[in-house]
């Protein structure tokens, strides 16, 4: 896919960095017009699906071809932030 970029964070659990990043990335792509965020997952107990959920992320109910789940942000409302 054009434009696709991948960033991987391991924080040791740090609480605030994963949301401090995704609002980062959220207000970059944004500046640049982007009307959705795609990320993925692997599927496991404990995993961070819910962390995405919570941020406002949907399953697409499609996986990439690594057999990650794919979930999508809505940016068509305008600026936003995760954290509101």
């Amino acid at each position: 896919m054009p434009g696709d970029q991948r960033v991987a964070v391991v924080t040791g659990g740090t609480r605030g960095i994963g949301r401090a990043i995704v609002d980062r990335v959220v207000e970059l792509i944004g500046d640049e017009g982007a009307t959705e965020l795609f990320t993925s997952h692997v599927v496991a107990d404990g995993g961070p699906e819910g962390f995405y959920q919570r941020l406002g992320f949907v399953p697409t109910g499609a996986f990439d071809p690594q057999g990650e789940r794919i979930l999508r942000l809505d940016l068509s409302g305008g600026p936003r932030s995760v954290s509101d």
